[in-house]
């Protein structure tokens, strides 16, 4: 069972390393940082509002 889960974050991140590295090169470290950080406090008030529920 986690084999395949396993497998599934194995051919994600192959599939996304491409994507990642273009977009590294083209976006300056600021606007990479910004992104980053909106990211992870949406997801975190994501799941906050998912507890409160």
């Amino acid at each position: 069972m986690h084999g395949l889960a396993v497998l599934g974050l194995i051919v994600g991140g192959v599939l996304a390393a491409p994507f990642a590295g273009y977009i590294v090169r083209r976006v300056s470290e600021t606007v990479l940082l910004r992104a980053v950080g909106i990211l992870v406090c949406g997801l975190a008030a994501t799941q906050i509002v998912g507890l409160l529920r």
